[in-house]
């Protein structure tokens, strides 16, 4: 049981806000092959390959909304041998890795998030939550600041941004199953 299971039990009681998902329409963010480009990122990628990476992605989801997250990140990890420029995949992994704590191999991923979809907010907010856990608040601030310029009405990446800032009682709060997190992101492409 432990923290992951606290952490999911809370996630199910959190107002539906956190748990939206933007989903992804068939169009040109659907992978279909062939040249794909996206920020810093470019490979050239077979239509079957793309298929099989979308398969994977959304795999991934279905397992990691079941709390098999080596499942997950084994299909994430397949869909990004396939297209490894799917920014949606290294965030989702990443938070699969954090919610094991392997924080480095998190944010790794999120930074490639990023680099690849600068666009991307819930990268920025996850990535935050690694640095928040790992002490440094000042950059998990920044982070969640750049989560909120990206899409200004993200109540996760606020709250996240009050709770680094604040020391109730004197505990320290760096990591606590409240936070709010986008770790199954439902983007189903």
């Amino acid at each position: 049981m432990g923290r992951l299971t606290s952490n999911l039990a809370f996630l199910v009681t959190l107002p539906l806000i956190f748990l939206q998902a933007q989903v992804v329409e068939e169009t040109s963010d659907v992978r279909s092959g062939g040249v794909v480009q996206t920020g810093s990122c470019k490979a050239t990628i077979a239509p079957e390959a793309a298929h099989a990476a979308v398969g994977y992605y959304n795999r991934g989801i279905s397992r990691s909304d079941k709390g098999d997250l080596d499942g997950a990140i084994r299909d994430y990890s397949s869909a990004l041998r396939q297209d490894p420029c799917l920014a949606l995949a290294y965030n989702n992994r990443g938070n699969a890795l954090r919610l094991k704590g392997k924080l480095a191999e998190a944010m790794a991923d999120f930074d490639r998030a990023v680099k690849i979809d600068s666009s991307l907010a819930e990268a920025y907010n996850n990535r935050g939550l690694v640095r928040r856990q790992r002490g440094d608040l000042e950059a998990a601030a920044a982070d969640y600041t750049k989560a909120i310029e990206l899409r200004p009405r993200y109540a996760a990446a606020y709250n996240n941004r009050g709770a680094g800032q604040r020391r109730p009682c004197g505990r320290d709060i760096r990591f606590q199953s409240g936070d709010r997190d986008q770790s199954r992101l439902r983007h189903r492409v």
